[in-house]
């Protein structure tokens, strides 16, 4: 429960937080507000709002109450200097009074036995300024009983100061703690600065409860996900998590906190592009000597097109409602605490990918149908492979019944070795005089997972730019080839613990004094 100071006279107001709709910047807040007696058109005024209230955003309405009718409704934000104590600043300054006090009683020993070892050396330097305005005298005893006083005195200190070194550290740990929540304290009391005024009209007897209804800035949310990626089992495990932001001062406690995709905004309509009208340029006009009337003339030609009309102010309403379950605790200025809203086993396609010719390593890809009845808003994802976190991904929006593909990163259980078995080149032709260039690679792939898993094996053929260039293509020679790239790739499920080979062959004839590129 949140009970709110109350300025009103004569009566006891508190108000309770009931629900947050929070959108993905700002908030709308659902209050009970109950008052336990009423004089006749007086007002009910509460104290300790929070100041990113919106006034345009308040609503009242009577929920018990009969014969008081509710008016007009003022919302204001006091200076500092009209902020009253709360009674966590007023509980954090006693405390840093009680600490100075223990510190000052702590270290009182140890300064009294420094004072006496001072008046020690001060009748010492004084006896022994006596003996220079007198010389040829004895050396007066007393000035060893003060060098002895002043040690014995500083020994003490010493030792008190050690004695009570621990308990100093304490306090100041303790005062350092203190300072801040002092610090903390003030930081509320300056957001809190918010009052609201209720105009009534009519009586009512007995108690009367209003629901008050408050849009406010200085909160949010942000959508992230954790995706654990589980090839054997043929699924993902998809956490959808929201990370909270309340920096309005308020404590959220045991409150229903709903979550809203869109975003309040004051443009409902897509803005008007304005006419742009292309004429043959004209020269720079002389305005030396022209008249005012000309002058106004040629100005209004430069300005162009008409500016575009207001567009009309509307409240943006949202497409999809995240519920929290239960209720959420949030701290006056919390920013980053998570809650989940669900999690889903999302049946799903694995396969690895390699391109050995630049990286003889297999990456694992996954790839589901998300029949959901919530979207994934843009956000940031942890991906894990049966439990093991292997990176982040920022996912896009995606609607409920898409598809979506993710990369989990390196799969150590497809293991790749990539071979050159051929690079020749040969001159041929006592007329054509042409060079053939072969090529001869392979890869093999071997599949360690307990399960059987598709591979794709990335690989290309040279494209021919120029009619003096022919790409003869020797294996594989029935795969289907990218026309622009030349690129084409193997696919092949491969039963646990098997391994196959790909093999990659072409020739490449163009004529003999042409210096060809050698990274294919």
């Amino acid at each position: 429960m949140i009970i709110l100071a109350a300025a009103l006279q004569g009566a006891g107001v508190d108000a309770v937080l009931q629900e947050v709709r929070l959108y993905r910047e700002g908030g709308e807040a659902v209050r009970t507000v109950r008052v336990e007696g009423l004089e006749s058109g007086e007002a009910i005024v509460l104290a300790g709002l929070p100041g990113s209230l919106e006034p345009e955003g308040l609503q009242a309405r009577l929920v018990t109450g009969e014969g008081l009718r509710l008016g007009a409704i003022r919302f204001e934000r006091l200076n500092p200097n009209e902020l009253p104590k709360s009674p966590a600043r007023i509980a954090a300054e006693a405390e840093l009074r009680r600490i100075d006090q223990a510190l000052e009683d702590a270290a009182a020993p140890a300064a009294r036995a420094a004072r006496r070892a001072k008046l020690h050396a001060d009748l010492r330097a004084a006896l022994l300024e006596a003996m220079k305005e007198a010389p040829g005298g004895e050396v007066d005893t007393r000035v060893w009983d003060a060098h002895a006083g002043e040690q014995e005195a500083l020994d003490e200190k010493l030792a008190l100061e050690r004695a009570a070194a621990v308990k100093l550290v304490e306090l100041r740990e303790e005062k350092a703690a203190a300072e801040r929540a002092l610090q903390e304290a003030r930081r509320i009391e300056a957001a809190l600065n918010g009052r609201l005024t209720i105009e009534t009209a009519g009586s009512a007897t007995g108690p009367l409860e209003l629901e008050l209804r408050t849009r406010f800035g200085g909160a949010g949310w942000q959508p992230q996900y954790r995706i654990d990626a589980r090839p054997v089992a043929g699924q993902w495990q998809l956490a959808y998590q929201a990370r909270l932001r309340n920096q309005t001062g308020e404590a959220w406690e045991d409150v229903k906190l709903t979550l809203l995709t869109g975003r309040p905004s004051w443009r409902m309509q897509a803005p008007e592009l304005p006419p742009v009208y292309l004429e043959k340029p004209r020269p720079p006009a002389q305005f030396d000597g022209v008249p005012r009337a000309m002058m106004m003339e040629a100005k209004a030609d430069m300005a162009g097109a008409p500016a575009a009309p207001a567009v009309e102010a509307e409240r943006l309403t949202t497409q999809f409602v995240l519920s929290v379950p239960g209720t959420v605790r949030l701290a006056a200025f919390a920013d980053g605490q998570v809650v989940d809203l669900a999690e889903r086993a999302v049946p799903a396609r694995f396969w690895s990918a390699t391109t050995p010719a630049i990286d003889a390593t297999a990456y694992l890809h996954g790839e589901a149908t998300l029949e959901l009845d919530w979207p994934l808003l843009p956000g940031p994802a942890s991906l894990l492979v049966d439990g093991a976190v292997t990176g982040r991904f920022t996912l896009p929006f995606v609607n409920p019944g898409d598809t979506l593909e993710l990369g989990f990163g390196e799969n150590p259980a497809i293991q790749v070795e990539f071979k050159v078995l051929g690079v020749q080149a040969r001159d041929t032709g006592l007329i054509d005089r042409v060079r053939r260039h072969a090529r001869h690679y392979e890869a093999t792939v071997r599949n360690l997972m307990p399960v059987a898993h598709p591979v794709r094996v990335n690989s290309r053929f040279p494209i021919s730019r120029d009619g003096q260039i022919e790409v003869r293509r020797l294996a594989p020679a029935d795969q289907e080839v990218d026309v622009e790239s030349g690129r084409f790739a193997w696919e092949r499920e491969l039963a646990a613990g098997a391994e196959a080979a790909f093999t990659t062959r072409f020739e490449v004839v163009a004529p003999r004094d042409w210096e060809l590129p050698q990274n294919f």
